[in-house]
């Protein structure tokens, strides 16, 4: 398959992506991933909040890009962590 200039964008439009939240009470909660980025931490302006101490203030950012999701870290004190291997930071 062939990308195209287009592929390297921004969202692409119609495609939307979930992220899914199971909460340590066992609820479930549901956030899009659009054209707007998805920031997780413990502050107050997160998207996603997490109230645990390892996690920083502002911990990583969800996004999407041609067609696939991306997970950065903005320079977290913890660093954030995939499968074991750190999050470049960006």
């Amino acid at each position: 398959m062939s990308r195209n200039a287009d592929d390297e964008g921004g969202p692409q439009p119609g495609l939307q992506f979930r992220l899914i939240i199971n909460r340590p009470d066992g609820g479930v909660d549901a956030r899009s991933v659009g054209s707007r980025p998805l920031v997780v931490g413990r502050a107050l302006d997160c998207d996603v909040r997490v109230e645990e101490e390892r996690v920083s203030r502002h911990h990583c950012v969800i996004f999407q890009r041609g067609g696939a999701l991306y997970l950065q870290d903005p320079g977290s004190a913890n660093g954030t962590y995939v499968n074991d291997s750190r999050v470049r930071q960006g």
